[in-house]
């Protein structure tokens, strides 16, 4: 059994976290799974720390964001139902 400092030592080096700025909750109407989507959304269309494009698709000379709903609750840890929610609420606004 773990004792309290080793989860003290595994919170402190863990490296699974989701940097989800506050603001993207206010721009989805205080809905927080929503504007954890968009943050994400948002993650994979911003550039490396060299400048390059973390988007692979190319369709019809643009890049694209795919992802299947595995893909999402890997990630954030969202289901699809609540991905589906999420994207019709962005969609929204």
């Amino acid at each position: 059994m773990a004792s309290f400092n080793d989860f003290l030592v595994w919170e402190a080096s863990s490296r699974d976290v989701i940097d989800f700025k506050k603001i993207y909750v206010d721009m989805c109407e205080d809905d927080v799974i929503a504007g954890l989507l968009l943050s994400q959304i948002c993650y994979w269309h911003l550039p490396t720390k060299h400048g390059e494009s973390k988007l692979r698709i190319e369709k019809d000379g643009l890049m694209w964001l795919a992802k299947r709903h595995e893909d999402w609750w890997d990630e954030i840890r969202l289901k699809r139902d609540r991905v589906i929610r999420a994207l019709d609420v962005l969609k929204s606004i």
